[in-house]
């Protein structure tokens, strides 16, 4: 911890003083942006982002990082805005649409966020987001069948994607095929460990499996790590409960 902040430290230094020697360059104050960024200091990230913009108002990329960092920041209609910005000048702008396309779902406006994502898939068919994004869509408007084939898709072009492979593992629980499910929220903490929701998922679908002596660790690390997680207490007693009643018996689904 202590190293990092002494490289954040450090590197934001580096920023400044190239800012004090030429604070007209739109590039330093991107890099430096994207930088207290990434490091969750976001409302210097949207000052540097603004002060970028000015410089160069006409550059789509700055303006989709400025809309990043308002986010971050829940200031939606402000992100939704840098966003449209960014699609306006630079007509099918696939992160700019994508990004327009998450908060119009937010908003629940899922036919707008629809015409979203399919812009986006018209100028670029591999793009993970957008597929994810249809699949989210396809969740509140249907075909129940476009959720699935939506989710493989992007997938298939992010096979490392958190985001996805929770959603294809709650999708396949919902139909029943709790093997897979379990198969995809493993591999989302192989990349991404140390998220509570998906320790709670696979603890969850180990229990529907019925391998409670596996679903109860699961379960006992989410809670670690979100001592607030709802309901997780009374679902760590049920699969103690199944353990010490009957044993830990494998069903496969």
């Amino acid at each position: 911890m202590l190293a990092s902040l002494e490289r954040f430290t450090e590197a934001s230094r580096h920023f400044e003083a190239a800012l004090r020697i030429a604070p007209q360059i739109a590039q330093t104050h991107f890099n430096f942006a994207r930088m207290l960024r990434d490091t969750g200091h976001f409302a210097e990230a949207v000052e540097q982002s603004r002060q970028g913009v000015a410089l160069q108002p006409d550059d789509p990329a700055m303006q989709v990082d400025l809309a990043r960092s308002l986010e971050r920041l829940g200031r939606m209609d402000e992100a939704y805005g840098a966003f449209e910005r960014a699609a306006k000048l630079r007509p099918g702008d696939v992160e700019a649409l994508c990004g327009m396309g998450d908060i119009l779902l937010q908003r629940h406006r899922p036919e707008e966020a629809r015409r979203c994502f399919a812009a986006a898939l018209r100028n670029r068919r591999d793009s993970s987001p957008a597929y994810l994004g249809l699949a989210l869509v396809a969740d509140q408007l249907g075909p129940a069948d476009d959720v699935l084939a939506n989710l493989q898709q992007a997938l298939r072009y992010s096979p490392e994607d958190p985001a996805v492979l929770r959603l294809l593992g709650d999708t396949l629980v919902r139909r029943g095929r709790i093997v897979e499910a379990a198969a995809n929220y493993e591999r989302a903490l192989q990349v991404c460990p140390g998220d509570a929701a998906t320790e709670a998922r696979l603890g969850y679908a180990l229990f529907l499996l019925r391998r409670p002596a596996e679903a109860v660790p699961h379960r006992e690390e989410a809670l670690r790590l979100d001592p607030k997680f709802p309901g997780l207490r009374e679902r760590i007693e049920q699969a103690q409960r199944e353990l010490m009643v009957n044993g830990d018996s494998h069903t496969e689904n």
